[in-house]
């Protein structure tokens, strides 16, 4: 599952399991540019995941069951 902001701050994609995805950022805000972060639906703990460009891949953190990737223009 995946959503987005209307203006485009921010995606977010929820992994249900150990995962790798690909983002396209079609209309970033930030010139084509997103901060990534992991964010576990568990604990709530937040890991830097690196910065997202137009098509950019993510696998989930070692160790955890499911997971958000938070994409914020910057």
């Amino acid at each position: 599952a995946a959503a987005r902001s209307r203006t485009g701050d921010w995606g977010l994609v929820y992994l249900g399991g150990s995962a790798t995805v690909s983002v396209r950022l079609d209309a970033p805000r930030a010139a084509g540019r997103a901060e990534a972060s992991w964010i576990s639906p568990e604990t709530g703990e937040r890991r830097p995941a690196g910065v997202a460009d137009a098509t950019s891949r993510f696998s989930t953190p070692p160790g955890w069951e499911d997971a958000l990737l938070l994409l914020e223009a910057r």
